[in-house]
């Protein structure tokens, strides 16, 4: 709920503004990295979901492929892809512990890393930027949640969401049933708790056919 959203945003702006403040002397010409982060930040955003977030990885596959396929594009559907309520934030945002990762083990790699060939200000530069896009990234992922009046929707590059972008009825059909569990029991999350039924009617009339499971990459 707000708790997932504080740690995760306390962390990120915690990691930019102390990179920032790295920062002496800035030359205009330095600035060129912030548009180069952009375009890298987004050729990362493509990869991660063209593959381990849509596909199954042995190993990975519960942190990856589970969070976000069986979780994220199951619980929000073309017909109800609005949060409800600050609970729904847990399938919106990456889950608290990619956070921890990414403030724990990629800033401080890419901070070793980076810091064998570039000066001070672009390697900081580069680490608050790294923070940056993943704060932009959740921002702008949320706006495609916001019902269809929200005065942000209004903006053009806002208005085009991801999820009006790429979830067609047939996605849905492949996505939303996902795959039979090991048992063959149903897979939707109600089921589990003994409620069957997802919030979209789409996603209850098709939540009981048995598909094949997914094989592994």
């Amino acid at each position: 709920g707000a708790f997932h959203l504080f740690f995760n945003g306390t962390c990120l702006v915690t990691i930019s503004l102390f990179s920032f403040i790295q920062i002496s002397d800035l030359q205009i010409i330095e600035l060129i990295i912030i548009p180069i982060m952009l375009v890298i930040g987004n050729l990362f955003v493509y990869l991660v979901h063209r593959y381990p977030l849509h596909k199954k990885y042995r190993y990975i596959h519960d942190g990856s492929y589970g969070q976000h396929t069986l979780w994220h594009h199951r619980f929000y559907t073309n017909e109800n892809y609005q949060v409800v309520k600050k609970e729904d934030f847990q399938t919106l945002f990456f889950p608290p512990v990619v956070v921890i990762l990414f403030s724990l083990f990629f800033i401080p790699g890419l901070y070793f890393f980076l810091n064998l060939f570039l000066p001070n200000n672009l390697l900081f530069l580069t680490l608050g930027m790294s923070s940056i896009y993943f704060i932009l990234y959740e921002t702008v992922h949320y706006t495609s949640h916001l019902p269809e009046k929200h005065w942000a929707l209004r903006i053009p590059p806002v208005s085009y969401t991801h999820l009006r972008a790429h979830e067609t009825d047939s996605y849905l059909v492949c996505r939303l049933l996902l795959e039979k569990m090991e048992e063959g029991r149903c897979c939707c999350v109600s089921c589990r708790d003994g409620m069957c039924g997802l919030r979209s009617t789409a996603a209850v009339s098709y939540t009981h056919l048995t598909l094949p499971t997914t094989p592994y990459v």
